[in-house]
């Protein structure tokens, strides 16, 4: 039993003298790598050239998938920088454009005026001018009328003067002049002429100014046929029963271009009393 003690107790001895070893042996030796780090070297060493390439790719892919990442994000950026920048920039526009609008409406206001103050001056223009053309212009009238005391069986000359009172003259002065008798004191109507336009319009083409002419008259409205007076007609006229009449017009143009035919209208009537023609009470105007 002694010896059966003692050899366990030596076996004990060896076992602890061993594990001594094992452990000293263990601190001397170096540390062993991971365990993942190890499968992937032998994972790389069992790895084909396709697989290899296969995963470079991968990589690869993973890089390009980042750089798109990287590419979208800043595209966002510069997208929302742009938007502000563009909010911006119509913002300014509108205030351009409104800016503008401003001063359109001012140019347009200014143009309006510029206009009707146009309008005024040319409207003062042609007054003054009209005025200038009143005052300087040709006036034709009668200045006198007469008429020789009528003698039976004789033709009645009468005359009338026309005088040009006007600062300038006239020109393309003509008219017509005839006696009529009638039983009525107011001519009416001017009767109408039988006289082809020759011979029942006078002309002397131009009268100067403070210039005066005389017409001498003795037709009728027959033209050619002069007015003889019976002594019964002598007797009517002096008793107020019958009235001798002298009418006519007369028309001219003043110095001035594009200006309208002047026209001036005559009548007037015998007076026994004062042996003299007297205006009638129509028939007598001037332009």
């Amino acid at each position: 039993m002694d010896s059966d003690d003692k050899s366990s107790n030596e076996q004990q001895i060896v076992n602890n003298r061993a594990l001594s070893s094992d452990f000293a042996k263990g601190l001397d030796a170096p540390a062993t790598q991971p365990a993942t780090a190890q499968q992937f070297e032998e994972v790389e060493k069992r790895m084909t050239s396709f697989e290899r390439s296969t995963v470079c790719w991968t990589r690869v892919a993973v890089c390009v998938s980042i750089l798109a990442a990287v590419f979208i994000c800043a595209q966002w950026y510069e997208m929302h920088t742009s938007s502000a920048d563009t909010r911006t920039l119509a913002e300014a526009a509108k205030k351009q454009a409104d800016k503008a609008e401003t001063i359109s409406i001012n140019v347009q206001k200014a143009a309006d005026q510029m206009e009707r103050s146009a309008n005024a001056a040319e409207a003062a223009l042609n007054t003054s001018i009209a005025a200038y053309q009143l005052d300087e212009r040709a006036w034709i009238g009668i200045s006198d009328a007469h008429i020789d005391p009528p003698i039976a069986g004789r033709p009645i000359t009468a005359r009338v003067g026309f005088k040009n009172s006007g600062k300038s003259l006239a020109k393309e002065v003509a008219g017509f002049r005839f006696l009529a008798l009638s039983a009525n004191p107011k001519l009416r109507q001017f009767p109408k002429s039988h006289c082809s336009e020759d011979k029942r319009i006078a002309s002397w083409a131009i009268v100067w100014p403070q210039a005066e002419v005389t017409a001498y008259i003795n037709g009728t409205v027959e033209c050619d046929r002069p007015l003889v007076l019976s002594q019964a007609d002598i007797a009517r006229i002096n008793t107020g029963s019958l009235f001798l009449f002298l009418y006519g017009t007369n028309t001219y143009r003043d110095m001035f271009p594009g200006t309208q035919l002047h026209k001036i209208e005559f009548c007037l009537r015998y007076s026994p009393d004062v042996k003299r023609f007297e205006a009638c009470g129509n028939h007598n105007s001037a332009d």
